[in-house]
């Protein structure tokens, strides 16, 4: 197991290409955030947000650092669970007629009166590497200026300690208390954060033009920029945790070598709730790994809140609960809720089921409680001095 003390400042072997929006016509009909070569695609696949009544793009592909222009039709691919709203996360793919790979693009949409014709982005090849991380972890657009600063401490050690070695953040908006503790991860090479500065049009929380902040397209995002880098990928929110079961499993290495071999693994999702005694006294400055340990008697059926670890080299689309496309074209593998477990930590009790709901106490995370516990207090007290000053000056790059 992996001590606090143990993280050192480290270089990445590879140049991070940093990606945010760029939007491509005045009325948002379409925006783009990143490009991508597969090595088996003959073209490039960029990951957007478009409106679903748009039904024509053209790609302007550049090459040889822009000194040459192509311009080529493009095929419009609507990525699933878009919650029936106007704008939804989709792949625009655009052929490659030569020999040569294209350097960077961009897209118009022909005849439309509000192109803007931004600059062209960079493509990102993935080719095959020796792997540099066993687990990334993608975690779903961070917003509404999310301030839990201890929370999002103890989520990082627990996953770290679980076998997570590089994490992948989409901010839209935090504090600047939470932006210092990603920094501070950035550090040392686990953490990476991208801006995901979605214009306020799609920022509603009541979902009117975008599902969720274009969640589904910052997982795709996420995947490809794992590929052939990381040998497996998982994404869940910091409310969840994919926890081993058996007492003797400590890790997601431990729990997946009981498993047989497959490109994805699901893991159940099973709701806990805080200790009675919090609603008596402030929890607040509790671990939720002390907290959050009544468990509901419902785990429910896979693809209902489930999540996932999978193969990168093998994920074609990504959603948030399944994997929908493999180039293996294998089914997931459902996992044994007595070995791994989706723990997915609520405040209220929403409905969600018409079974009658049980509940009992479950002590399966407090395994980890003291060393977790050890972590968060040595980060505290390293970012103490930090935290008094303004640091408007912490900004992504």
């Amino acid at each position: 197991m992996q001590n606090k003390t143990q993280l050192r400042i480290k270089k990445r072997r590879n140049p991070i290409i940093y990606t945010d929006f760029v939007i491509v016509t005045r009325d948002y009909s379409l925006l783009m955030y990143s490009a991508y070569i597969d090595k088996r695609d003959t073209f490039v696949r960029v990951i957007g947000v478009i409106r679903k009544d748009v039904k024509d793009v053209k790609c302007l592909l550049y090459y040889n650092n822009s000194t040459n222009r192509e311009t080529v039709k493009a095929r419009i691919k609507l990525l699933p669970e878009d919650h029936k709203v106007e704008h939804t996360a989709a792949f625009i793919l655009c052929p490659i007629r030569t020999v040569i790979e294209p350097d960077k693009v961009t897209l118009v949409i022909p005849d439309f009166k509000t192109n803007l014709y931004p600059a062209p982005i960079t493509i990102q090849k993935t080719r095959q590497r020796v792997w540099q991380y066993k687990y990334t972890l993608c975690v779903s657009p961070v917003h509404s200026n999310y301030n839990n600063r201890l929370k999002l401490i103890e989520w990082i050690e627990m996953n770290l300690l679980l076998g997570a070695d590089n994490i992948i953040f989409y901010v839209q908006n935090v504090s600047e208390s939470v932006m210092l503790v990603l920094r501070y991860y950035e550090l040392f090479g686990v953490v990476t954060v991208y801006h995901w500065t979605l214009p306020v049009f799609f920022t509603d929380l009541h979902d009117r033009h975008l599902h969720y902040f274009g969640q589904v397209a910052a997982v795709n995002d996420c995947v490809y920029k794992a590929k052939y880098v990381s040998e497996y990928v998982t994404t869940f929110d910091l409310d969840e945790f994919i926890i081993p079961q058996l007492r003797h499993h400590w890790s997601w290495a431990d729990m997946m070598a009981t498993v047989p071999k497959r490109s994805v693994y699901m893991f159940l999702c099973n709701f806990f709730h805080e200790n009675p005694r919090c609603q008596a006294i402030n929890c607040t400055d509790k671990l939720s790994l002390s907290t959050f340990i009544i468990k509901d008697n419902i785990v429910l059926p896979p693809r209902k809140r489930s999540k996932y670890i999978a193969r990168s080299n093998d994920i074609i689309m990504a959603g948030i609960h399944q994997i929908w496309n493999t180039t293996s074209g294998r089914v997931n593998y459902v996992v044994n809720p007595r070995v791994g477990l989706l723990h997915h930590y609520r405040q209220n009790k929403k409905v969600y089921t018409t079974e009658h709901v049980t509940s009992s106490r479950s002590h399966v995370t407090l395994k980890y409680f003291h060393q977790i516990k050890e972590r968060v207090r040595d980060v505290e007290k390293y970012l103490q001095p930090f935290l008094g000053d303004v640091y408007s000056n912490i900004e992504l790059v």
